[in-house]
C-alpha cells in the first residue's frame, strides 16, 4: 500500500530553537498527513535575515510560508518597525502566507500553555535557566506532561488584540495594536485548515 503524499507543503521560517522545537512536536500531534511543515531557523536573526529567507523562495510563486517570531524587538525601535513592515511586505507576495508573532515574546505564549497564566515558567517546567528551556527539543511535550494544553492560550490571548491578521489574502497590519498582548497563534489551527479548501 503506497504512502499518502502530503497535499500542503509549508515553510516555516522561525526566529530560534525554542519556536522551532515547539513546533515541530506541535504540528506532528496536531495535524494529519495532508499537511508538511519544512523548518527554517533564522537563528535568533534579525526581520531583515528573515526576509532574506522570505525572498529564496521567490522562484515558487505557490509556496506557503510562516513567519514565526517576536514583536518585542519591533515595538521599542522606529528601525525594526521599518524591518517588520518590509519582511510582511516581501510575505505579502505569497499568497496563502501568514506572519504568526507573539507580544511580547515566545516564551509569553509558552506560559499562555498554562491555566492560569504561568508567570515563572522555569519553574513550572523544573528547569533551571533560559537556555536549558531553549535547548529542550521535547518542549511541547514536557508542557503537556506538567499540566499544560495549546487551548488554554484561547484564555489569554483575543482576536481583537492581533495587529495582524488576513484581508482579501494578504497579511494587514495595524502598528497601533503593536504594543496590545497578543499572540497571532490563536489562529495557527484555524488558518491551517482553512488551507485545505485553498490549495
Amino acid at each position: 500500500m503506497s504512502k499518502i503524499k502530503p497535499r500542503i507543503k509549508i515553510e516555516v521560517i522561525v526566529e530560534g530553537v525554542t519556536e522551532e522545537n515547539y513546533l515541530k512536536e506541535f504540528t506532528k500531534d496536531s495535524f494529519d498527513k495532508t499537511f508538511k511543515f519544512n523548518f527554517h531557523n533564522a537563528n535568533g536573526g534579525s526581520y531583515h535575515s528573515i526576509t532574506k529567507k522570505i525572498r529564496s523562495f521567490k522562484g515558487l510563486s505557490e509556496a506557503t510560508i510562516f513567519i514565526v517570531t517576536d514583536m518585542d524587538r519591533l515595538a521599542n525601535d522606529e528601525n525594526e518597525l521599518s524591518n517588520f513592515e518590509s519582511m510582511l511586505k516581501a510575505l505579502n507576495e505569497f499568497q496563502y502566507s501568514f506572519a504568526f508573532i507573539t507580544y511580547p515574546n515566545f516564551e509569553g505564549f509558552l506560559s499562555a500553555n498554562f491555566n492560569p497564566y504561568e508567570n515563572n515558567i522555569l519553574k513550572r517546567l523544573n528547569l533551571n535557566s533560559k537556555a536549558e528551556l531553549k535547548s529542550k527539543k521535547d518542549i511541547y511535550n514536557h508542557i503537556l506532561k506538567n499540566g499544560g494544553d495549546f487551548k488554554n492560550i484561547f484564555k489569554r490571548y483575543k482576536k481583537e488584540n492581533l495587529c495582524c491578521y488576513k484581508r482579501e489574502n494578504k497579511t494587514t497590519f495595524d502598528k497601533s495594536k503593536i504594543r496590545l498582548e497578543q499572540s497571532s497563534f490563536i489562529c495557527f489551527i484555524e488558518y491551517c485548515d482553512s488551507l485545505k479548501n485553498k490549495k
